[in-house]
């Protein structure tokens, strides 16, 4: 049987994933650096695994040697701080008969730096005004208030709505951060699905009614076809193969444009399967070189609410889950 790992098993897209191909034929194997994250108990016991940080020095050595160890088919990593170190051994995973779903290194390294994203897209997408925030960065050319993002960083951390001078002032000018212009109108999150570098198949829009700690928890699709177009444009520019993320929000005159790209399975990624296109088995099929059905592009405006569920568990199972990482960091 086919073997399917999934980094990342504490969060959304990687949930989101087990449960989009949970009719497949496939034996999933779960991983996180987190002995309580949720999704290593969506799958038995053997198929678990507490792997190290994504930005451990040993960790794409210790990801090789595992994948060996468990004879895994294909490897998809849903942390962005795995990508590069895993993209950079794209041919020794290749060697011992690993696939990684991943982006290609050049699509990765644009997508997980807002600079150069911005500066990459060209004229056919349309963008919110984007600066970085060094020495020539001079404040008075912008209104307030405006967004300081870090120029490497997911979800919202790090973000600063930035409204005084005071603010201002205490910017770093080292390059680190990016100006972007604060856009007043609704905020989208539109999957796109590839076949091939920018190829696009699909693209479902979805309006993130509110969000929290950077994850909408409640959102539902729209068909809109500004938002497909620009999505579309945006992918195609960044050469997204697989599945990406492509975040908009409208500007004071009511215009889609670009704030980033996500080259990878969205948190949200439930409420795209819902709405009829179930994107990630279609690239872990497509990754594992089986056939897929036609997509029509066609999906339903639905609409979902996020709510804790609880994953039950024997006791003496999670705790000896828990020690064996606790002997690890020792």
């Amino acid at each position: 049987m086919t073997r399917i790992a999934i980094t990342g098993a504490g969060g959304a897209a990687a949930i989101g994933l087990m449960r989009a191909i949970a009719d497949e034929p496939f034996e999933i194997f779960a991983l996180d650096a987190d002995p309580f994250a949720a999704g290593l108990y969506l799958v038995d016991e053997d198929r678990r695994a507490l792997a190290p940080l994504g930005r451990d020095p040993d960790f794409a050595d210790w990801m090789i040697a595992w994948c060996v160890e468990h004879e895994i088919d294909l490897l998809v990593p849903t942390v962005e701080d795995e990508f590069s170190p895993l993209s950079s051994r794209w041919q020794d995973f290749a060697t011992v008969g690993t696939r990684l779903l991943l982006e290609a290194p050049p699509t990765i390294n644009m997508c997980t730096d807002k600079w150069s994203l911005a500066t990459s897209m060209g004229l056919s997408v349309p963008q919110a005004r984007t600066a970085l925030i060094d020495e020539h960065f001079d404040a008075r050319d912008w209104a307030l208030p405006f967004m300081a993002k870090p120029r490497r960083a997911s979800g919202s951390r790090g973000i600063v709505c930035v409204e005084t001078q005071n603010q201002i002032d205490a910017l770093p000018r080292d390059g680190s951060m990016i100006a972007q212009q604060f856009l007043p109108g609704a905020e989208y999150s539109v999957d796109v699905l590839c076949d091939g570098p920018g190829v696009v198949l699909a693209a479902v829009p979805r309006e993130r009614l509110k969000v929290d700690s950077g994850i909408a928890v409640a959102a539902r699709t729209v068909f809109d076809e500004e938002l497909i177009t620009v999505a579309t444009a945006a992918a195609r520019a960044a050469g997204i193969s697989h599945m990406g993320n492509v975040q908009l929000r409208r500007d004071a005159n009511g215009r889609a444009r670009l704030l980033e790209i996500n080259a990878r399975i969205p948190g949200t990624v439930a409420l795209t399967v819902a709405a009829g296109i179930n994107m990630p088995r279609y690239i872990v099929r497509a990754a594992l070189g089986l056939p897929n059905g036609h997509i029509t592009g066609a999906f339903e405006e639905v609409a979902m609410v996020r709510m804790l569920q609880d994953v039950v568990v024997p006791g003496a199972e999670f705790l000896d889950t828990a020690v064996a990482t606790m002997e690890c960091a020792a």
